[in-house]
């Protein structure tokens, strides 16, 4: 086959490893230009700059105009004054409004956002073009931020699917956002722990919470099983409280999944779901990556991947090499400790 898979690029779609042979593009320079700036009020009404006449205030308290000669004229000096309201592009505009109405159809979408924009363009057609542009920009975003998540929960060992709720009565919703995260880095710093989640309020609450995917290698604090009355689903439920999250913040809930992939893959879709309602980002630890690099070895490739020329799909037991030393055969486990690759 003569493939040359040195420092490939190495991710998993689910069912199977696959490679990426190793490619140098040369790198276009970016050539990021200064977007303008528009001050708008609360309806997105553009406010444009006044000019008013200045004065001089004398230490009697007297208010004189300040003037100055053109010609042989004497005329009133004026100067410009900035309107009170939020600065923003067209970009950061738009990108609000995209998120703000992440539950509407497109249609209503795209009426929406346009309607608003309006006062930022000087015809129609420019603005029809700028929001179907930027549209199919975030859809095209989105698809990467889908695509990274699930790459990164095929190849990393995540064991437990954790929810962290806050108790009002021990902290506020503001100091629990703050120093759960905090903690979760902490824990990563010294325990080795890995997790991605996202932020979701509750239906008929609203209070906030948090849910992960978290590898664990070493837990802190004990498990044990708690029974609540739920009045949503108006049965008995059981809980797996960690001790530790439960005297710092209030209730949790953390379920073993490693020996179950359907419950990982329950899991994947649950934060994949979130995502396409609020288009909000997830949130990953330092250590994630969703490929890794390696050298691969011929004879672990079983052929090509689709119709791409660069990609190829390994057996699973493939030998692991990093900078020509043999590791040992793949698993989601050593692949955790390989280079990241960018």
């Amino acid at each position: 086959m003569n493939i040359d898979l040195k420092g490939a690029k190495v991710y998993s779609d689910g069912n199977h490893y696959i490679a990426i042979a190793h490619t140098t593009r040369p790198k276009k320079p970016k050539r990021n230009k200064p977007e303008k700036q528009y001050v708008i009020d609360d309806n997105g009404k553009v406010l444009e700059e006044k000019e008013e006449i200045s004065t001089l205030t004398l230490p009697s308290g007297r208010v004189l105009t300040e003037v100055k000669f053109v010609g042989d004229k004497i005329v009133p000096v004026k100067h410009k004054v900035k309107p009170e309201g939020r600065t923003v592009t067209k970009k950061e505009l738009f990108t609000e409004l995209y998120n703000l109405t992440a539950g509407l159809n497109k249609r209503e979408r795209k009426s929406k956002i346009t309607e608003r924009l309006k006062g930022l363009f000087e015809n129609e057609r420019e603005l029809k073009e700028y929001v179907k542009e930027n549209i199919l920009r975030e859809h095209r975003n989105y698809i990467v931020r889908m695509q990274r998540m699930n790459r990164i929960a095929n190849i990393t060992p995540f064991n437990y699917f954790c929810t962290f709720t806050y108790d009002s009565e021990k902290i506020t919703e503001e100091y629990f956002k703050k120093r759960l995260l905090q903690t979760l880095q902490n824990l990563h710093s010294k325990k080795g722990w890995l997790y991605m989640g996202v932020w979701e309020r509750g239906k008929d609450t609203d209070r906030l919470h948090f849910h992960g995917l978290f590898y664990i290698p070493e837990m802190i604090g004990s498990i044990y099983e708690k029974k609540d009355y739920n009045t949503n689903k108006k049965k008995i439920v059981k809980s797996n409280v960690n001790t530790y999250f439960e005297d710092k913040f209030g209730r949790n809930d953390f379920q073993r999944i490693d020996a179950n992939p359907i419950q990982k893959e329950y899991s994947v879709k649950y934060l994949r779901k979130y995502l396409t309602k609020t288009n909000d980002r997830v949130i990953y630890s330092r250590g994630l990556a969703p490929m890794r690099k390696l050298d691969i070895l011929e004879d672990d490739v079983i052929g090509g991947y689709m119709d791409n020329p660069n990609k190829f799909v390994l057996y699973d037991k493939f030998t692991v090499i990093d900078d020509g030393t043999i590791e040992g055969q793949a698993d989601n486990r050593l692949l955790l400790k390989m280079p990241k690759a960018k």
